[in-house]
């Protein structure tokens, strides 16, 4: 039986109703120069509330005209369900002590209405421009047509090239969906990652930096309360057995590859398909072999 979820939602002239007032955008057709991006926040008690996290975002992007916020919450979480009533968000119910992350990032993406979708966390923030940053990465393509994943750097010096907080294209989610609902919080990124390996294309956007404030990454930082429930080895075995039990050892093993972003020069569907099939290819040679 699946559990309830209690939708509230309330757009003004299609803007949320308590955006600040920012200057229209003068962009060109949507899914181009001015696709819409949703941000896909699955919240968790955060001290502060989720809205001034929300804010940052808005306020650094270029165009926060075009710039879609939709918050998933626990029913428990009576801060963040005060602040954002009336706006696009869901609320799911409570399962003390239990990991909800994903089951609530799937939420948001569920009634998303982006052309980008975009992960962000608790403890993620972005930079001044990102949203022009990561049009220029696809530049070329209709993320509504074209599904592909993209990888933008969210810890110094990460050798995993982990799609930890991934951008998909509406596409890619109508096709693979977001994230595995057999996770509930570590792995899911891991699960996601091989997907858009070996289903779809990932576009190089590590010059996209974003600022991810966790004390696995920076030791001054307060472990939150979220971070306490999901960075558990209870948790992180769960995860890890969803994971192998879906990917064999040796794609699990196989080297992450990227498509070069569209800063260059513009992409194209049909050579971003005939760049990922390529490496496809030689990485099932290496397996075979």
């Amino acid at each position: 039986m699946r559990s309830p979820l209690v939708v509230a939602i309330a757009v003004v002239g299609g803007v949320l109703s308590n955006e600040p007032n920012y200057p229209p955008f003068s962009g060109v057709q949507r899914g181009l120069g001015n696709m819409r991006i949703s941000l896909l926040h699955a919240t968790y008690h955060r001290d502060g509330g989720p809205l001034a996290l929300r804010d940052t975002w808005v306020v650094r992007a270029d165009s926060p005209d075009r710039i879609e916020y939709v918050v998933a919450m626990d029913s428990d979480d009576t801060r963040a369900i005060a602040e954002t009533a009336g706006m696009l968000c869901v609320v799911s119910p409570a399962t003390p002590g239990s990991v909800t992350s994903v089951r609530n990032w799937n939420a948001a993406a569920a009634i998303a209405t982006g052309d980008l979708l975009v992960v962000i966390a608790d403890d993620l923030f972005p930079p001044p421009g990102w949203d022009t940053a990561l049009q220029n990465v696809i530049r070329g393509l209709d993320p509504t047509t074209t599904h592909f994943a993209v990888k933008t750097t969210d810890a110094p010096d990460d050798q995993r090239l982990l799609l930890r907080h991934p951008v998909i294209s509406r596409a890619f989610y109508a096709e693979f969906g977001l994230f595995n609902a057999a996770f509930r919080g570590v792995y899911c990124d891991d699960d996601l990652t091989q997907r858009a390996l070996w289903l779809s294309r990932i576009i190089d956007g590590r010059h996209l930096v974003l600022d991810h404030r966790h004390p696995s990454l920076d030791p001054s930082v307060p472990r939150s309360s979220s971070q306490h429930l999901v960075n558990t080895q209870g948790e992180y075995d769960y995860g890890r057995g969803v994971f192998e039990s879906l990917w064999d050892h040796a794609h699990r093993a196989a080297g992450v590859w990227f498509v070069h972003s569209g800063e260059s020069e513009p992409l194209s569907a049909a050579e971003l398909e005939k760049s990922a099939s390529l490496q496809r290819q030689i990485a099932l040679q290496r397996l075979q072999g």
